[in-house]
């Protein structure tokens, strides 16, 4: 799904309001998952905002147990995007090619993406970012996963260090001159 920003720039409110649902292939699953929400995109004198709420159910397999399970995420949307780099730039009051060296502490504000030249936005891909960053790093099923027990025993004693791996063994010959 694609939104012409000048499409909505004449519009009275300068803001659009519409329904998303669609079918997603993501490579990190087996099965696609239809991401469906609300999604409000306004215009301003700085850019673009894009606010919204998402949700969705992925089967994804978890790391411990490799079993499939169902996880439910609800993924809030927040994209800005600006007009163009000379706009970054006078917000630094500097020139264009300094508007990314000088240091500043970063606010959630500060987190943009530039308008592609042809005023045209993806609203899929940058609903799939979002998915794909919603994932979970590691994917674990919950308590009553099947898997093999991360605890540690309490009454398990440290291997001694006379023991050597008998794998090792023949190196120790290397040693035996060395050691007077």
């Amino acid at each position: 799904m694609k939104l012409n920003i000048d499409e909505i720039a004449s519009a009275k409110q300068k803001r659009l309001t519409f329904d998303f649902c669609e079918d997603m292939e993501i490579a990190e699953l087996e099965d696609p998952g239809t991401v469906s929400g609300s999604i409000t995109v306004s215009i301003n004198d700085g850019g673009v905002k894009m606010l919204g709420t998402l949700a969705c159910v992925l089967e994804l397999n978890c790391d411990v147990c490799l079993q499939p399970y169902v996880l439910p995420l609800e993924i809030d949307l927040q994209e800005q995007f600006v007009y163009s780099r000379a706009y970054v730039s006078s917000l630094y009051d500097c020139d264009e090619s300094d508007a990314y060296t000088k240091e500043k502490e970063l606010n959630p504000e500060d987190f943009y993406e530039v308008l592609p030249d042809d005023k045209n936005l993806d609203v899929s891909d940058i609903v799939y970012q979002a998915v794909i960053v919603s994932l979970p790093a590691f994917a674990h099923c919950g308590e009553a996963c099947r898997g093999i027990p991360v605890t540690v025993q309490a009454n398990d004693e440290p291997e001694s260090d006379d023991k050597i791996d008998p794998r090792w063994e023949s190196l120790k010959s290397l040693f035996q001159n060395k050691e007077n």
